[in-house]
């Protein structure tokens, strides 16, 4: 079939449980080939998971005309220092690719650390 990427659109006006339902609803229609070319249109940010087949980290190619994209690698237990000692605690590498036409370094450094700072 080939990549498939439904969009989530107005996705700043929803709450977490509106994103995660509005997912669940392009998913079951993406499975079931009920997809319009406007459910593919439209994206700003794309998130891509390499982690699923197995991938640790990776530079995700922006899809134009997107301004970034969202790279997840897999979440695995490594060494930690934690109060001194070193213990296993999982970690997950995020990479982005931001279009710097549009998004300066410093904006994207921000978000990032935003994103980051959120899974925490």
């Amino acid at each position: 079939y080939g990549l498939i990427v439904p969009v989530l659109k107005g996705v700043e006006k929803m709450s977490l449980d509106q994103v995660v339902e509005a997912y669940e609803v392009l998913k079951s229609r993406a499975k079931s080939g009920q997809l319009t070319s406007s459910d593919m249109k439209e994206a700003t940010i794309t998130i891509t998971n390499f982690g699923t087949l197995g991938g640790f980290a990776g530079t995700p190619i922006i899809p134009l005309p997107n301004v970034a994209i969202l790279g997840l690698g897999k979440i695995e237990a490594v060494p930690s220092v934690v109060d001194g000692k070193i213990e296993p605690r999982e970690k997950q590498m995020i990479c982005w690719s931001f279009d710097h036409r549009l998004i300066d370094g410093a904006m994207a450094a921000k978000l990032s650390s935003l994103f980051t700072s959120l899974l925490s």
